[in-house]
């Protein structure tokens, strides 16, 4: 693919004539499409108890305005969603970064960036597909034996 091959090679032009940010993941943007998302904080912080529920609520709070929620877990260094978009993605990202990054700086009294700049965004093509990740998500905390997790959210549940 012409488009894959000069992004992966860093053309600073190519990516400033398509409006994209050469250090930028380029970003799929479409309304009413199913995604999962994975976005992660800085190195070197951890959430607490009290962060994850900040994060699970800000995130809990805009479904059915921003997006539809079908499936959520907060670890404690990232978390995966999956949405059915109302908005536009970098809109959807922004309203949860911002508002959770703000609330966790005031309560752990410190200052600078939470989350990393990026995200990573992949679309859900079939049922197949979000089985998958729905399966993925449930997971998640059992890879780390944490059962009956309290940060996690899932509309329906498969078994594999």
């Amino acid at each position: 693919m012409k488009d894959s091959n000069l992004l992966q090679n860093n053309n600073k032009e190519y990516c400033s004539k398509k409006g994209w940010q050469a250090s930028r993941l380029p970003h799929i943007d479409l309304l009413n499409h199913y995604f999962f998302i994975t976005c992660t904080i800085v190195d070197g912080f951890i959430l607490s108890e009290l962060d994850k529920d900040i994060v699970y609520n800000s995130i809990i709070y805009h479904n059915k305005n921003l997006y539809e929620l079908h499936a959520l877990v907060v670890m404690d260094t990232h978390f995966h969603i999956i949405i059915n978009s109302f908005k536009p993605l970098p809109q959807i990202m922004h309203s949860i970064k911002s508002y959770s990054s703000h609330k966790i700086n005031k309560l752990n009294k410190r200052k600078g960036r939470l989350w990393r700049r990026e995200y990573y965004d992949q679309i859900i093509r079939n049922d197949k597909d979000y089985i998958e990740k729905t399966n993925y998500v449930i997971n998640n905390p059992k890879k780390v034996n944490l059962n009956n997790y309290k940060w996690l959210y899932v509309i329906y549940e498969y078994e594999r």
